[in-house]
């Protein structure tokens, strides 16, 4: 059934083709932004979590301490900020590289096992998400990892799967969480920063504009489909990458919001696995490409929770865009 239900909801689906049509009509021809006239809060983020592959072990995390070794050289090397979400059953078990890391970085939360914290996917063979009083006793246990682990208290954090509902963020505000990083832009959300409540909620950036696939060919479009700003996007050609990344930006023009660019990646996408888009040539490539964007925008790599330092309240209290 929650499954189903998430299936009817999907504004990526056909069903949906009225959704399609207003976000393509709102953000049609928006005037993209001049290099010489913005400069780029570029945040890079990378969510820790466990390996991938099968059977699933939610405490094995083999590539995440190359990775966490190699960003602590690189970024202090360039004066790189990032924010880097654990995952809270590995928390302990990386203590020592993440200790390392503080202050410079910005640490968060990634759920506790890697389970939803929203409806079920219909898309993804996941169970249903904990109730509220097991999702409750998870954060509490992911916040008293922190602690076991000798590393700040968590004020951010980001949901897995980019699965968040209102009961999470409700239970986020109790907890004491300042910054969420759930809004599913891979489904259409604005990539602009937004409140809700005492929380502000600043997503993956993505392109809320839909591209349509057709049906073998035909005129009728069978499926919408939103550019996110992962690894794999990021460091794809950089003729494909910035028109995505003047989209993004022209949509924040729009809603007065400031200029920034959150990037999602995983230590595994570093590793050499037999999965599409890893490999260890990823470290340069990374370094690379923040260069190469860098010579065309005025940026600085930070953390994200610097992206809402420089936010304007007047901004924060505005609805989000749809």
């Amino acid at each position: 059934m929650g499954r189903l239900v998430d299936w009817l909801s999907e504004p990526r689906a056909p069903h949906h083709a009225i959704t399609w049509w207003r976000r393509a009509r709102r953000y049609r021809d928006l005037p993209r932004p001049r290099p010489d006239e913005t400069s780029l809060t570029l945040a890079l983020t990378f969510d820790v979590e466990r390996d991938p592959g099968q059977p699933v072990d939610p405490h094995r995390c083999q590539t995440c301490f190359p990775f966490l070794d190699w960003l602590d050289e690189v970024s202090a090397a360039r004066d790189w900020r990032t924010t880097l979400f654990v995952q809270g059953s590995i928390v302990e078990q990386l203590a020592a590289p993440l200790r390392r890391l503080v202050p410079r970085h910005e640490l968060g939360l990634h759920g506790y096992f890697h389970e939803l914290w929203g409806r079920q996917l219909w898309f993804a063979p996941y169970e249903p998400p904990p109730p509220p009083g097991l999702r409750r006793a998870l954060l509490e246990e992911g916040l008293r990892a922190f602690e076991r682990a000798g590393l700040p208290r968590p004020r951010a954090f980001r949901a897995p799967n980019l699965v968040c509902d209102q009961t999470t963020l409700a239970l986020l505000e109790q907890a004491g969480f300042r910054l969420d990083s759930s809004a599913a832009t891979y489904r259409g959300e604005a990539p602009i920063v937004t409140r809700h409540g005492a929380l502000v909620r600043v997503p993956v950036s993505g392109a809320p504009r839909p591209i349509l696939h057709r049906w073998l060919g035909t005129p009728l479009p069978s499926w919408a489909v939103h550019r996110v700003v992962n690894l794999v996007n990021f460091l794809a050609p950089f003729d494909e990458l910035m028109p995505l990344v003047e989209e993004v930006l022209a949509v924040q023009t729009l809603a007065g919001s400031p200029h920034h660019l959150v990037v999602l990646a995983h230590p595994w996408e570093f590793a050499d696995l037999p999965i599409t888009g890893c490999g260890s040539a990823n470290y340069d490539r990374l370094i690379d490409r923040v260069e190469l964007l860098s010579s065309y925008f005025p940026t600085k790599v930070s953390g994200i929770g610097d992206i809402v330092s420089r936010s304007a309240l007047a901004h924060l209290d505005r609805p989000a865009a749809s």
